[in-house]
């Protein structure tokens, strides 16, 4: 009997080895798996931060795009007053073309003819300033529809960085859920 009592206790004590060997290795595990859902939530936490950081700026650039579409119309408006202006103006010249040839054919008088070459050269400075006043509105339209299109363009790419960080966020927030009946995420 007690070589009986000797081998169960060896037994025993070989089985209280292979347990605790076996214990040492859950808690590695446990260690490690700790520190993988540490390194997760960190990563989350920056995608989460990297989001928040993007649509900010994609509000930024929208605001931007929306003033600058607001200023784009109002120098198409201006445009289309000074095209007014332009066309009145002609039709002026116009007139006062005929009138001039009308006075001219009347009275070939010399004051007349000086009072219509000042007139008619007081006319050729209005065309010359209405022409450059419409190439400067022209010139900072076409330059608000060139910033226009940046904007739209960087708004673009701010919208997929959010669609990606957000993906990513969702991704990382699913790993981190844990399995049900499971006793680690």
């Amino acid at each position: 009997e007690d070589g009986r009592e000797a081998a169960l206790v060896s037994e025993a004590q070989d089985i209280l080895v292979r347990l605790d060997a076996e214990m040492g290795s859950l808690k590695a595990r446990d260690a490690g798996a700790d520190q993988a859902v540490a390194a997760i939530k960190t990563k989350l936490h920056d995608a989460e931060t990297a989001a928040q950081a993007a649509e900010a700026q994609f509000s930024d650039l929208t605001h931007t795009a929306a003033e600058r579409r607001a200023r784009l119309k109002a120098l198409e408006t201006g445009l289309a007053e000074r095209k007014d202006v332009v066309a009145r103006s002609t039709r002026q010249i116009d007139t006062l073309d005929a009138d001039i040839r009308t006075a001219m054919a009347g009275a070939p008088d010399a004051e007349d003819q000086s009072a219509t070459a000042e007139l008619g050269q007081k006319l050729a400075r209005d065309i010359t300033e209405t022409d450059a006043a419409i190439t400067a509105a022209e010139d900072a339209v076409a330059a608000a529809v060139a910033e226009v299109k940046r904007s739209r363009e960087d708004a673009q790419k701010v919208r997929l960085s959010a669609q990606k960080f957000s993906t990513e966020r969702e991704t990382l927030a699913r790993l981190l859920q844990p399995v049900s009946g499971a006793a680690y995420p």
